[in-house]
């Protein structure tokens, strides 16, 4: 079994035993020392239907609505990229209950295309949106497809970064879409409060804070200790420095700078496990690969202290203490007066009206 596999089912394994005691999952956190190994854990829990929030799962770029208006506005830019209107197919499929496969056929022929959405009672015309401006065409979009039921938060933060965007002058959905491939990486919503999910987040974002129940499952770091510039020992022609990695100067002339680096490494190591170690109220959970330098370092401490461990077909369990079940389970409510209910937008053409009446004009 990889370690990755392991770990995924020893969190499942830990979450429904301290569901079992009544904490909740926003009591929980994992901490993880790489975003790439959280983003992992949270997509594993996701898939088995885990409430979790995650660095990743915050990310505007990853959220179905976010991602239809981007196909939106880049057919728009371009009528015929097929992959703009699959991904609008596939998206009136899913809220229309209608099969997919019947449906893919559309995104190549643009007349149809249209035809499609106006079969389904989708008011989807270029050729007015045209007529607006780039915030005002994403509101348009918002109330043609029927997005303005709840109030979605990465919606709100998608308007938030059009507005601004547009701010400096009235730009083109080209512009826009370069501009959003470039940053959208970086587009995120704060992490949300209130809401029942175990979060996922890195050793160093945990820094200062505190949780009830904390699962740290260890992974040796991809470190590969860098490059150093180093004096040679006899210089060749004018050179007489160079810049050597640092895991090959081992048993070599610069042994010396290598266990030096070693050693600045494991301090780093030290320090970085002593505030996973330190953030738990109420239980630590520990996950260690055999033979892990760390694990083994545990294992050893536990040993000592005369903690007998209990073992299955994969792993071997130690405990440490008396963990007890809470004598009521936690209620988390998100509190209503920060909450919106929906999201409210009319068409601008709503609010504008014109007269012809002479009394509204000024005389000479």
């Amino acid at each position: 079994m990889l370690y990755s596999d392991f770990v995924h089912e020893e969190i499942h394994r830990i979450i429904l035993s301290v569901l079992s005691d009544k904490y909740s999952y926003s009591d929980m956190v994992i901490l993880v020392r790489g975003n790439d190994f959280g983003a992992d854990i949270a997509r594993n829990l996701l898939k088995k239907g885990i409430p979790t929030v995650s660095a990743e799962s915050l990310l505007l770029s990853n959220n179905k609505e976010v991602n239809f208006l981007i196909a939106c506005l880049s057919y728009l830019a371009d009528n015929q990229n097929s992959i703009s209107c699959a991904v609008i197919l596939n998206f009136v499929a899913e809220k229309c209950n209608l099969a997919k496969e019947e449906i893919f056929a559309y995104s190549k022929n643009n007349a149809q295309f249209k035809q499609f959405l106006r079969d389904y009672q989708f008011d989807f015309e270029p050729n007015r949106l045209f007529k607006q401006n780039l915030y005002e065409r994403v509101e348009q979009l918002l109330q043609i497809f029927d997005l303005t039921h709840d109030a979605n938060p990465f919606i709100l933060a998608f308007l938030d970064i059009v507005a601004d965007f547009i701010k400096s002058a009235n730009k083109t959905e080209t512009q826009f879409l370069n501009y959003w491939k470039e940053n959208e990486s970086k587009f995120s919503l704060s992490n949300p409060k209130g809401i029942n999910a175990i979060t996922v987040m890195t050793i160093h974002q945990s820094k200062g804070l505190e949780f009830p129940i904390v699962i740290y499952p260890h992974k040796k770091s991809s470190n590969n200790m860098g490059e150093k510039w180093v004096d040679l020992e006899q210089p060749i022609g004018n050179l007489s420095t160079t810049i050597l990695r640092v895991k090959d100067m081992e048993t070599t002339l610069y042994d010396d700078l290598y266990k030096q680096e070693q050693q600045s490494m494991l301090i780093d190591d030290l320090n970085v496990d002593y505030v996973a170690f330190t953030r738990a109220k109420d239980r630590l959970y520990f996950i260690a690969k055999e033979g892990d330098k760390r694990g083994e370092a545990v294992k050893n401490f536990l040993t000592e202290k005369n903690i007998v461990p209990s073992q299955n077909e994969s792993a071997i369990y130690y405990c440490m203490g008396d963990p007890q079940p809470l004598q009521t389970a936690t209620e988390h409510v998100t509190p209503k007066e920060n909450c919106l209910e929906k999201y409210v937008s009319k068409p601008l053409a709503a609010h504008l009206a014109t007269t012809k009446h002479e009394r509204f004009w000024e005389k000479d």
